[in-house]
């Protein structure tokens, strides 16, 4: 178990270079109702972040896509995380695009070059 604190935009980073497509699982339980998850990803060269429970009402969304994080933003989805509860994020990276699950539901199927994604500027990891 790998635990992160409550910091604004706390990260658990690991050193990896995934395959041109890939699975990218977490599991995880969130403590607070507020308690945003996101899963930093990249194709190629392109960062670019899989965001849940994130904002007032919580919502999950692929961010950036063409600089949006939330207004404009195609893959915005209604959820909302009960803390204590055990949930399985599952991104499936592809060469024609991006689908994200959580707990077996596909809440998002983006089809994609991944020209216009990318890693919203909050994310950018630190050294």
């Amino acid at each position: 178990m790998l635990l992160a604190d409550d910091a604004p935009a706390a990260r658990i980073s690991f050193p990896y270079s995934p395959p041109e497509e890939y699975y990218f699982i977490v599991e995880f339980t969130v403590t607070l109702p507020s308690a945003c998850v996101a899963q930093l990803v990249s194709r190629a060269k392109t960062p670019f972040t899989w965001s849940m429970n994130a904002g007032r009402p919580p919502h999950a969304r692929l961010e950036d896509i063409d600089g949006h994080s939330v207004i404009g933003n195609p893959t915005l989805r209604k959820v909302n995380f009960a803390p204590g509860k055990h949930y399985v994020s599952v991104i499936q990276v592809r060469n024609r695009g991006v689908n994200c699950f959580i707990n077996d539901l596909p809440i998002v199927e983006y089809s994609t070059d991944y020209t216009d994604l990318s890693r919203n500027p909050q994310w950018e990891m630190l050294a």
